[in-house]
């Protein structure tokens, strides 16, 4: 069997964590876990059994090129985060040139809207050096499109598209994934509604979702809020649709309802960003993180017309129990990562779009408590 060796930076982190145990389980696959802190760098790679690398991926591409040469591995994964830079000003591919020079593979866990649009600037590069580089291995845009995939199946036009994701409180949260958030709370972005582009404000409305699945309680009359996402700006053009919405929730009302409270400085220009209040608001909400709930989930519904004509919306569901939930958004790292290392899936840069069926996501999840639906 060849052996394959993976460099994970971010190992350390909620969702990078999991990843790389699952990694780790791999027979053929020698894991590197990297990051700036080296003692949370040595505790990690040792739970899991990996080998340890101090990096920093916020240094020059050249630097860390030289590092990923030095190591010597077939493919780098960025699950650290966060992908943008100053609120979302400066797309930052540090990482992913340096894997390209070192002719390593790369993929992502990437959420931010135009990080992951845009990586196909990186694609002449990649080819040239005969590797993958694959941006949104994650709950979107990769799981999400697996599920618009199998849902259009069999439809001739697809006029909306509604993704919906809602975590348990309970569940562990990355401290990367609130400065996202709070990076474009109250801040306008471009979504496409109606065929038409317009402006929307980050968690600027609120609208209620709910999850169903056969075998699990229903979740429901949660809050949710728009969100600047790949999706947002991929789906339209890739999926020929007329409209495109993503919300995501958070279980306490008092804290969605407190955030979305909050965006109004921003909407108001008292503040130019909540971003730099990421600390006091992520300890602020693990303190209240026995509150609520470890049940969580997501939604994908399409609308569109059948092959005959008629009108028809399809809907497919999962609702994650046990706080399994942090465990959905590294799976499609996992599958993405097998498809890499086994030669599937072809040379350049691209956005996780349609690279893993929803079949092959599901079987990828079915040791955890989770459910799903189609409807």
């Amino acid at each position: 069997m060849a052996r394959h060796s993976v460099l994970l930076v971010g190992g350390y982190g909620v969702f990078g964590g999991f990843l790389a145990q699952r990694l780790a389980g791999e027979p053929d696959i020698d894991l590197i876990l990297a990051g700036r802190s080296p003692e949370k760098v040595a505790q990690s790679a040792e739970r899991v059994g990996a080998r340890g690398m101090v990096l920093d991926r916020t240094a020059p591409h050249e630097e860390l090129a030289a590092a990923i040469t030095k190591a010597d591995t077939d493919l780098v994964i960025d699950a650290a985060g966060p992908y943008d830079r100053n609120g979302g000003d400066e797309v930052d591919y540090s990482l992913a040139l340096a894997a390209i020079a070192a002719n390593s593979h790369y993929l992502d866990l990437a959420d931010d809207a135009r990080f992951v649009a845009e990586i196909t600037c990186l694609n002449e590069r990649a080819e040239r050096a005969g590797v993958s580089v694959i941006s949104g291995a994650s709950s979107v845009p990769a799981l999400s499109s697996a599920a618009v995939d199998a849902l259009i199946s069999g439809m001739r036009r697809v006029k909306t598209i509604d993704v919906c994701i809602l975590p348990g409180n309970r569940a562990p949260r990355g401290r990367a994934v609130m400065e996202s958030i709070l990076g474009q709370a109250g801040k306008k972005f471009p979504t496409f509604q109606k065929g038409k582009w317009v402006r929307q404000t980050g968690w600027g409305h609120l609208a209620r979702c709910g999850l169903r699945t056969p075998g699990a309680a229903a979740i429901s009359n949660r809050l949710a809020s728009p969100l600047f996402v790949p999706d947002t700006i991929l789906f339209p053009d890739h999926y020929n649709a007329e409209s495109v919405t993503f919300r995501a929730g958070l279980e306490l009302r008092l804290m969605h309802l407190g955030l979305w409270l909050l965006t109004f400085a921003v909407r108001l220009r008292l503040l130019s960003s909540l971003r730099p209040f990421t600390g006091v608001l992520w300890h602020t909400a693990n303190l209240m993180q026995s509150w609520g709930t470890d049940r969580g989930g997501m939604k994908v519904e399409v609308g569109g017309e059948g092959e005959d004509g008629a009108s028809v919306l399809r809907s497919w569901t999962l609702i994650a129990e046990s706080g399994d939930g942090p465990q959905i958004p590294p799976t499609p790292a996992y599958v993405l990562t097998r498809k890499v290392l086994d030669g599937e899936l072809p040379t350049g840069a691209r956005p996780a779009l349609g690279l893993a069926s929803l079949d092959e996501l599901q079987q990828a999840l079915s040791h955890l408590d989770i459910t799903f639906a189609r409807t």
